[in-house]
């Protein structure tokens, strides 16, 4: 299933909000990430992040059952 999703976190957000985040991601199920890109891979498992003058925008497959607890996860932490 497709997602995409945007969290109002503004690229203007203090150095220690980037730090929480990218500590948030690391410690979420599938990271594959580096410190040139956020995402995520599994089996039928390929998301990414990228930071938009919007906020954070998430995008890309997971099914459906795996995706309902991996962002209330992320949301959490």
């Amino acid at each position: 299933m497709e997602h995409d999703v945007n969290l109002n976190i503004h690229y203007s957000a203090p150095e220690e909000i980037w730090c929480k985040i990218s500590d948030v991601y690391k410690a979420m199920p599938y990271w594959a990430g580096t410190d040139s890109g956020a995402y995520w891979i599994g089996e039928n498992i390929d998301l990414w992040a990228s930071v938009e003058p919007s906020g954070i925008q998430i995008a890309g497959t997971m099914p459906n059952e795996i995706w309902e607890v991996w962002y209330r996860e992320l949301k959490e932490n």
